[in-house]
């Protein structure tokens, strides 16, 4: 195997393919974007390539990496951090950078990358207190589209345990208390719990192939298992929760799902809740 070791985003892409195969790079935009959707489609990928490095130099401590971080440092100011890019950490998406670079904080020495990460975690943070600000909801309206918007809640979590860290008292664990009592059916305008078998009423109607070759359409669960939750009908203003059989919209429960939920309540009780 042959590794190509230049710093910057052409030898980061050229090593990844390398180890890991050309499929992992080889994403294009479709035919026919315009220019803005285009310029979107950059800056995201670029993002993830500097969230890929960040991840490979935390876990390989391999120099390489770092001066590939090194080399595209001049974008960390640049990132975007609000829509339409990815804005949060979602369930379907773990590439926002902002996290990887919070974490990627704790290690730098001190100088011009160093202050540009943190500066890049203060504006994060800065958009996602204003973001979990609003009340009583914890979320927006496109949260609550065709899926579910736990996954969203959980992931906001994530973001706020690792900026936290980095910069301290802007966005904090405390302010997403309102998300897990979402979650739990503990919020003021919510009573529905999304989590199976938790000592609440729950789900009764996981949607899952193994349930279903198992038990039909009967109703069946698997404990701790965490639902997509509510979602919105389009230009009615209404969002709904369905307890049926067959419903992937509101009770699909999804392993990344499970692994957001799992970090989710452990930094809570970190937190002291």
């Amino acid at each position: 195997m042959t590794v190509t070791k230049q710093p910057g985003l052409a030898g980061l892409q050229a090593r990844m393919e390398s180890e890991y195969g050309s499929r992992l790079m080889a994403q294009l935009p479709r035919l026919g974007w315009d220019p803005g959707r285009l310029a979107a489609y950059q800056a995201e990928r670029l993002r993830v390539v500097l969230a890929a490095a960040i991840e490979l130099y935390l876990t390989t401590k391999d120099a390489d990496y770092m001066r590939t971080i090194e080399g595209m440092s001049d974008a960390i100011p640049k990132l975007p951090l609000t829509w339409p890019p990815t804005y949060s950490t979602r369930a379907d998406g773990f590439w926002y950078g902002p996290p990887f670079l919070a974490r990627l904080y704790g290690v730098l020495p001190d100088g011009a990358l160093k202050d540009r990460v943190r500066d890049a975690c203060r504006r994060a943070a800065e958009a996602q207190a204003q973001m979990a600000s609003p009340r009583p909801w914890p979320f927006f309206w496109w949260h609550l589209q065709e899926w579910g918007n736990n996954g969203y809640i959980l992931g906001r979590v994530f973001d706020a345990y690792y900026l936290e860290r980095a910069v301290p008292g802007i966005f904090t664990v405390e302010q997403t208390v309102r998300d897990m009592l979402w979650v739990f059916g503990l919020h003021p305008v919510n009573d529905t719990v999304f989590v199976c078998d938790v000592g609440y009423p729950g789900p009764k109607c996981l949607y899952n192939g193994r349930l279903f070759g198992r038990f039909g359409s009967k109703p069946a669960t698997v404990p701790g298992a965490v639902v997509p939750g509510m979602n919105g009908i389009p230009d009615m203003g209404m969002v709904v929760y369905e307890d049926r059989p067959g419903d992937f919209y509101h009770n699909e429960a999804c392993i990344y799902t499970a692994a957001s939920y799992i970090f989710a309540v452990n930094a809570m009780k970190k937190a002291g809740y």
